[in-house]
């Protein structure tokens, strides 16, 4: 698997899931080492608990953005970053999305 330790990627990808939520089991298990990180079911093989937090709360409670902002900005995001590439949006389709329309801010951790 080259570089990249077993331990570092099954951490990544327990990331990945709990922010995002479960791998659609057809695409866990389409890779060339999908068998080494999960199960036949489609679940995670070396890491199994999980601390699901939904973007729009990271945002909020690590990053203390406000509760519309956070939400706006996960409305916006969450469909470019899903796991099936035929639901996932296009850059055209996010474009579009009102928060980039509207041009809402993003915070400056450096403002006080």
């Amino acid at each position: 698997m080259g570089k990249l330790s077993t331990d570092f990627v099954a951490d990544h990808l327990a990331h990945i899931v709990e922010l995002l939520g479960h791998v659609p089991k057809s695409i866990a298990l389409s890779g060339k080492y999908s068998r080494e990180f999960f199960n036949r079911k489609g679940e995670l093989r070396h890491i199994q608990d999980l601390k699901f937090w939904a973007l729009h709360r990271v945002l909020i409670e690590k990053y203390e953005w406000s509760e519309d902002d956070a939400q706006a900005f996960a409305d916006c995001f969450l469909p470019m970053l899903d796991c099936s590439p035929s639901k996932r949006a296009t850059a055209g389709e996010a474009a579009r999305h009102p928060w980039f329309r509207e041009g809402i801010p993003i915070p400056d951790e450096t403002e006080e």
